[in-house]
Formats: structure tokens, sequence, C-alpha cells
């Protein structure tokens, strides 16, 4: 059915880093995703010992940012190993016989990243239910709106990036009649406004979700221990 893809393991080897620009590589691109992979399960690792063994509190929080981080691992995964098939050349210089397989790396690597994102705000958000707790009940119906919004939007952005077209398959075999739309629309214009709507809500609602738990900054009852990690929080955020 995929007689055109190359079997796993196989990858071309007329690809070189040579007269490319330095973030175009190869060893730059599988450097910075390896780095970021390394740092991310470390930070989160460290996160689930100490709520599961230390302070013996796991929350849904946690498991939910364990599948974000599962997801987001699947997308990298998806860009390093497109670097096997053309990622970081010009397309044109990509032969047909390896385009099938950059269009399947590509698919996976951007629909996990859509479930990622979702994935990471929801845990976010899960976790300021832990925060809150049973003060200031306005924060609490904010925070539970904004997991109702957050859901539906990242199903949303997710159904379009897992299935693309119908079947799925036609998003990345070459020569297949088309009956696409949105990411996998052969319309510019319509890729360019799922790209630009899913980027712009993105910004909107990181912002939302950095902002809501000011207020906490200023309520006496908050300890400073929770404050400076707010703080330390919003600094992160505003990076």
């Amino acid at each position: 059915m995929y007689g055109n893809l190359t079997r796993a393991g196989e990858f071309p080897s007329h690809y070189t880093d040579e007269g490319l620009p330095f973030e175009n590589r190869k060893s730059t691109i599988v450097g910075v995703i390896a780095s970021g992979l390394v740092v991310a399960w470390f930070c989160v690792g460290l996160r689930i010992f100490v709520r599961v063994r230390i302070v013996r509190a796991p929350g849904w929080d946690d498991a939910v940012v364990l599948l974000a981080l599962l997801a987001g691992s699947a997308s990298a995964i998806g860009l390093a190993l497109g670097t096997n098939y053309g990622l970081g050349h010009p397309f044109r210089e990509v032969p047909d016989s390896d385009r099938e397989m950059f269009f399947l790396l590509f698919y996976m690597s951007n629909a996990s990243f859509s479930t990622s994102n979702a994935l990471v705000k929801l845990s976010i958000l899960l976790q300021y239910l832990r925060l809150f707790k049973d003060r200031m009940r306005n924060l609490r119906v904010a925070t539970t709106v904004l997991i109702v919004i957050v859901s539906i939007w990242g199903f949303a952005f997710s159904f379009m990036a897992w299935f693309p077209c119908f079947p799925v398959q036609q998003f990345y075999r070459l020569g297949s009649e088309s009956n696409c739309y949105g990411y996998g629309s052969t319309n510019s214009m319509e890729v360019y406004n799922v790209v630009v709507s899913s980027n712009a809500t993105n910004m909107a609602l990181d912002f939302i979700i950095l902002v809501l738990p000011i207020p906490l900054l200023f309520s006496d009852d908050t300890i400073r221990r929770t404050k400076l990690g707010l703080m330390g929080l919003l600094f992160i955020g505003a990076l």
C-alpha cells in the first residue's frame, strides 16, 4: 500500500549539512531536539517523583503533563527523523522517493504537537485548581471555564491535525486524489488561515493562562513560598 515509503531504518544517504545555514543543519536540528527532550523528561520526571514519593499528593495535572510530554516527544522524534528525508533542505531538492516519508513524518509531528500543546495548557489549569483550592471562588470558576474552552479548542485543532484528509493517507501519499481541508488543503490560503488562527488563539490562551493567577500575588492569604513560585511562573512565561 505504501510502496514508495522507505522502510524503517533505511535512511537516504544523499543529505548532508554542506552549504546549509547553521539552523537548517541536521546536527543543529537533532541537537536542539535531543537537548530539549532531555530537559523536558528530567523536569517532568522530577516533578512526578516529588508529587508521588515525597509529598505523596499526585493529581490529574501530573497525569496530563505526562501525556503532554509523550505527545511532545513523538512530535520531536518525527522532526528529528525528518532530517533523514529532506527536512532543512530546499523542498525542490527532495526527490519524490523521499517526499512521502517526509510528509508522513511531518503529519505525525504536527498532529502530536497539536495534542501536546493542548494538554500542556490543561495541565497548568488543573494545577491552578489545586492552587486555588477553596479560596478565590471567582478564580476557580474562571479556571473551570478555561478548561472547557481549552478542551474544545484543543480537540478542534487536534482533530484537524490528525485527520487533515479522508482517508488520512491522502495527506502524505503522492498522486492520490485530494479530499483534504485545513492543514491538508491544496489551497495555500486555507492552510495559511488555519495556521494563523491556530497560532493567534494559542497565544491568546497562553496569555490568559499566564495572567490568571496574578490576583494571588496581592492576596494576604497567599504564603510567601506560593508568591515566589507564581513570580517564577510569570517570569518563565514572559520569556
